[in-house]
């Protein structure tokens, strides 16, 4: 019989890594641990993210000094919407404990609040807009959701490609 000795110092090199990391129990993930990265919490870079697009925008628009007030008051109101938005989320742990019809009448108050939130943001986002020269209304048009150069940002937080522009 011949022996292969080599090739099993190799095996027993390979594994050593894996049977540790085993052991430790390191490779299990613990909860929660999805929503946890090198760059932090999905929540914290969602608002990373968030930040980043108000600042290309704030960029691309070119502001006057006349103008810089009227961004900073629609940008803390968007800001404040998402505020309360965030809070008024129901929670889900409760949610689940209620009976259908209760659950349905939550998700019929939360839908309203959201439809209230939006007015809020259209109201703030008309007054900002019409403050704006026709180039910079093409540019905010464009950078903001649904426009013409805002569909390279996935909802995931980042461009579908490395070149995006």
């Amino acid at each position: 019989m011949k022996s292969y000795p080599k090739a099993l110092l190799i095996s027993l090199a390979l594994l050593t890594p894996v049977a540790a990391i085993a052991e430790s129990g390191e490779a299990k993930p613990e909860s929660g641990a999805y929503n946890q990265g090198p760059a932090g919490s999905r929540a914290e870079r969602r608002e990373r993210f968030m930040e980043e697009r108000m600042a290309e925008l704030r960029k691309e628009l070119k502001l006057t000094s006349a103008q810089e007030a009227d961004w900073n008051t629609w940008s803390a109101k968007i800001k404040e919407i998402k505020e309360k938005k965030k809070q008024s989320r129901p929670d889900r742990e409760a949610m689940k404990n209620l009976p259908a019809p209760e659950r349905l009448e939550k998700m019929i108050a939360h839908n309203k609040a959201k439809q209230t939130y939006l007015e809020e943001a259209l109201a703030a986002t008309k007054t900002f807009y019409a403050t704006l020269t026709p180039e910079q209304r093409k540019v905010f048009d464009e950078l903001t959701p649904f426009g013409e150069r805002a569909h390279k940002w996935k909802h995931h937080g980042g461009p579908r490609h490395p070149g995006a522009k």
